[in-house]
């Protein structure tokens, strides 16, 4: 084959692209080191727990009995707190 031979062009040109995707593949497992994201789990840790913590005082407000009255029911306790304090 000659130096112009078009087969022979292809082939070599063939043979370059494979040894840059050979180089490209064999250099992924150190690019995907390099390139990994930030571990957020110890972020993620303390706002689960500072979460857990609101739901819990949350809880807490939303078990009061003075959260389940009604404006009725408000309304005759403090009647019944002046009364009260008119008779003393």
């Amino acid at each position: 084959m000659s130096e112009t031979d078009p087969a022979a062009r292809a082939f070599e040109d063939l043979c370059a692209e494979m040894t840059v995707l050979r180089r490209s593949v064999e250099a992924l497992p150190q690019a995907w080191r390099d390139n990994r994201p930030p571990d957020y789990t110890e972020d993620l840790a303390r706002v689960v727990k500072a979460m857990n913590a609101v739901s819990t005082r949350m809880k807490a407000i939303e078990d009061t009995p003075t959260l389940k009255m009604t404006p009725q029911a408000y309304g005759q306790g403090i009647r019944q707190a002046g009364l009260s304090a008119c008779q003393e």
